[in-house]
C-alpha cells in the first residue's frame, strides 16, 4: 500500500512541475500588441489632449533622430549610416522607450523604421517622426510629410519584386502582410492598377 501512495504523489509532483507555465505579467507584450493597445487609449482622448500628446511624439521623434544622427557623425560615420541611426533612434523612443526585451521586439523595432531608412536625411528625419505620430493620432499627423518615403519604398519593392522567383509572394511579405502600419497605409494607398 505505501508504494501506491508512494507512486501518486511521485505522479502529483511530476504533474506539477510538468504543467504548462502561466503567462507572466511582468513580461512585456511585443512591440505591435503595445502600440496597438495605446493607439486605442489615444482614440478616446479628448481632442486637446491628443494634439498635445501627438506634439510630444514629434518632438520626441526629433529630439532622438537628432541626437543619435549627430553621435554618429561624431564617430566619423557618413550621412547615410548616420541617417539610419537617427532613424532607429526615433522609432525606438516612441515605440519603445524602455527598451525592448528580446531579438524579436528590436526586429520590429528595425522593421518600423525600414521605409524611412534611404531617404534623404533632411526628408527621412521629419518623414519618421511624423509617421509615428499618425500610427497614434492619426487625425494630428500631416501625412503628406511621410508619403513620399513610404511611396519610394513601395516603388523600390516592387522593382526589386521583378528579379524574385516569386514575386508576388516576395511582395506580400514585404509590403502586404499587414505585420506594420506603414503596410497598412502602403495598402489602403495603392493607386490603381
Amino acid at each position: 500500500m505505501i508504494w501506491v501512495v508512494s507512486i501518486g504523489i511521485a505522479i502529483v509532483v511530476l504533474l506539477f512541475f510538468l504543467r504548462p507555465k502561466p503567462a507572466r505579467y511582468d513580461q512585456p507584450a511585443d512591440v505591435r500588441a503595445q502600440v496597438r493597445d495605446a493607439k486605442a487609449r489615444a482614440e478616446a482622448l479628448p481632442t486637446e489632449q491628443r494634439r498635445e500628446l501627438a506634439g510630444e511624439v514629434r518632438e520626441g521623434a526629433l529630439e532622438n533622430y537628432d541626437r543619435n544622427f549627430q553621435i554618429a557623425k561624431d564617430h566619423g560615420k557618413d550621412d547615410h549610416f548616420a541617417h539610419q541611426n537617427g532613424v532607429l533612434s526615433a522609432v525606438k523612443s516612441i515605440l519603445a522607450p524602455n527598451g525592448t526585451s528580446s531579438r524579436h521586439a528590436e526586429n520590429e523595432i528595425l522593421t518600423e523604421g525600414l521605409p524611412f531608412n534611404k531617404a534623404d536625411p533632411t526628408i527621412g528625419r521629419v518623414a519618421v517622426a511624423e509617421y509615428l505620430v499618425w500610427k497614434f493620432f492619426p487625425t494630428e499627423a500631416d501625412e503628406a510629410l511621410f508619403a513620399g518615403s513610404l511611396l519610394r519604398y513601395r516603388r523600390e519593392i516592387i522593382e526589386a519584386a521583378a528579379t524574385e522567383d516569386e514575386p508576388d509572394q516576395f511582395m506580400m511579405v514585404m509590403l502586404y502582410s499587414m505585420n506594420f502600419d506603414w503596410m497598412r497605409w502602403i495598402a489602403d494607398n495603392r493607386p490603381s492598377e
